[in-house]
């Protein structure tokens, strides 16, 4: 198990239920990088374009109707989708939409995990 001591916490000034639901966490000391647990990610300042395939990863429900969530940290490739779609989709400016035809993808549980696309931290999962 991971612990480490928080020195602060922030979320973003002008979140609500459904809009701008992030975090960020100061840590109280160093953080060393541990393989498949921690990681540090260069942010993505490039666009995305539709089919860049991106990993999502967290430790939600395997499945959607899985009633708890797995030990096993998951991961999964998925696209991103055109910005057209995701727009008609969701109706909210500056959200990245990735995912599978088949809706496999993240689940209940992996919310606040990351989309990485290529070796870059791009987004967070929202469920």
């Amino acid at each position: 198990m991971i612990m480490f001591k928080v020195l602060k916490w922030r979320t973003h000034k002008d979140s609500d239920e459904f809009t701008n639901d992030i975090a960020l966490i100061f840590p109280a000391g160093y953080m060393e990088p541990e393989y498949g647990g921690i990681a540090f990610l260069p942010l993505n300042k490039e666009q995305l374009h539709e089919g860049t395939l991106c990993l999502v990863c967290g430790w939600g429900h395997s499945h959607h109707s899985a009633s708890r969530d797995t030990n096993s940290l998951q991961g999964l490739y998925v696209p991103i989708i055109n910005a057209e779609t995701c727009d008609k989709l969701f109706h909210i400016p500056g959200t990245i939409c990735a995912g599978l035809e088949t809706m496999a993808g993240p689940s209940i549980g992996d919310s606040g995990g990351p989309l990485r696309c290529d070796n870059k931290l791009a987004g967070v999962v929202s469920l």
